[in-house]
C-alpha cells in the first residue's frame, strides 16, 4: 500500500464495517484494463515534462531507500488487532475476490 492508497482502503473497510458489508455509497472500481488504456492516450511528452521540471538541480545520485538503520518516515504500530465474526470474514474475502 502506498500514501494515495491506504486511506481509500480504510474508508472503504470502515464504511463495509458500519454499513453491514453494505456496498451502498463506495464508488464503482475501475478495471486496471480502463487505467492502463487511460495511461496509454496520455502524451509522453507531459510526463517527460513533469519529470525534468521535479529533478531539476539534481546533480548526483539521489537515495531512494533509507538506510535500515536511519528513523522511519511514520511510527506504525507492530501490531493492530481487530476481530470480526465469521460471517464478516466471508464478506471481507469475498469483496476483495471482486474488486
Amino acid at each position: 500500500l502506498d500514501g494515495w492508497s491506504t486511506p481509500l482502503l480504510l474508508h472503504e473497510l470502515l464504511h463495509l464495517y458500519t454499513h453491514h458489508n453494505d456496498t451502498t455509497g463506495l464508488p464503482h472500481p475501475r478495471s486496471y484494463r480502463d487505467y492502463l488504456a487511460w495511461l496509454g492516450r496520455q502524451p509522453i511528452e507531459d510526463s517527460v515534462s513533469a519529470w525534468k521540471e521535479a529533478l531539476d538541480g539534481v546533480e548526483e545520485p539521489t537515495l531512494l531507500i533509507a538506510d535500515s538503520d536511519r528513523a522511519t518516515v511514520a511510527n506504525f504500530p507492530e501490531e493492530l488487532g481487530l476481530s470480526i465474526d465469521q460471517e464478516g470474514t466471508q464478506a471481507l474475502r469475498t469483496l476483495a475476490r471482486e474488486r
